[in-house]
């Protein structure tokens, strides 16, 4: 009698399939455990391989420091110190506090809070964390910039692989209204053998989520800029979690696997802070200096009946109201 295999579906049901195509792997493993061998008995040993943890990264105190203190995750901020680049965390609150360009001016000083010359935007960049110290509580690194063309490339590499073990019946593996779709861990007709993970997955459920990858890449300059313009809440924080921009505190604490062999160490997501000038606010200090003339030399002619005398102590606030401006805007370039 034929087996047949049992599927769970999105609605609840039960429905029957033909019997899965015969795995010469999953024989093998029957036959390994008759002979007293263990499923972690694999090649290269790997569960010899996952004991323990890497080696203590650059920023390892730091990030056991942020964990005592409660923190679990962040996301990065590079900001240029004049020929240094250096590098902060910002820790997502539970309370359900937005981030936005606010806490990158503070990260600053408070004269960057106020400055007319301070930061305007962020760009994703990739860093490498080269020293922290703790005496500053300061930790250096080098950035580049983000390598969407290669992301997309491996993308596209991934799907084409896929392609080409093809999908038997897409039908028995798709989604639900409501964008569900059945675990890995359930056989179906598309299940394969990842070597490298020493895991069965769906090829349906792969191609489809290596799909979704690509478009949010394509996606993700505009929806950066929103979020960040608009505050990082809830759904921002979502969307960087799926990005791979919030870091984990313990998985920075130790350089593993291919990062551990790498004298560089681990490579990280950030955020490289743009500085420039806000216009807005500069009109805004310009409109009040005029608006403060007007009201002096209408004060001034009430009290002297003259307009002369009104037109004379305007210009005067006019002058005084200037040369406060370009101060502060001097201030704000050269500080």
């Amino acid at each position: 009698m034929n087996e047949q295999i049992r599927l769970s579906q999105f609605s609840g049901k039960e429905s029957t399939l033909a019997p899965a195509q015969h795995d010469p792997n999953q024989e093998q493993d029957k036959t390994g455990a008759e002979h007293g061998e263990s499923n972690s008995q694999q090649p290269l040993l790997k569960s010899f391989w996952r004991t323990g943890r890497g080696k203590d990264s650059v920023i390892a105190e730091y990030c056991r420091r942020a964990i005592k203190n409660g923190h679990t995750e962040c996301i990065w901020l590079c900001m240029k110190r004049g020929r240094r680049c250096l590098v902060k965390d910002i820790q997502f609150k539970s309370n359900g506090h937005i981030v936005g360009l606010h806490d990158i001016r503070r990260r600053y000083s408070w004269w960057k809070s106020h400055s007319l010359y301070s930061a305007v935007g962020v760009k994703e960049v990739m860093v490498r964390f080269l020293d922290f110290d703790e005496s500053k509580q300061e930790i250096l690194a080098v950035s580049t910039g983000f390598d969407y063309t290669g992301i997309t490339a491996g993308l596209d590499k991934a799907i084409e692989e896929i392609m080409e073990l093809g999908i038997d019946d897409p039908s028995h593996c798709g989604v639900d209204v409501k964008g569900h779709h059945h675990s890995d861990k359930i056989l179906c007709e598309n299940t394969a053998y990842d070597e490298f993970d020493c895991s069965e997955y769906c090829k349906a459920n792969r191609l489809r989520d290596l799909r979704i990858e690509r478009d949010s890449y394509n996606w993700l300059p505009s929806m950066l800029e929103f979020y960040w313009q608009n505050g990082i809440g809830v759904k921002g924080r979502a969307f960087l979690e799926t990005t791979g921009f919030v870091t984990s505190y313990d998985e920075l604490t130790f350089d593993e696997w291919s990062d551990a062999a790498n004298p560089y160490g681990k490579t990280v997501r950030a955020f490289m802070v743009l500085e420039g000038w806000h216009v807005r606010c500069l009109l805004l200090l310009v409109a009040a200096g005029l608006l403060l003339s007007i009201c002096v030399v209408a004060i001034a002619t009430a009290v002297g009946h003259s307009l002369e005398v009104g037109l004379t102590a305007g210009s005067y606030a006019c002058g005084l109201a200037s040369a406060l401006i370009a101060l502060f805007t001097f201030l704000s370039a050269a500080i």
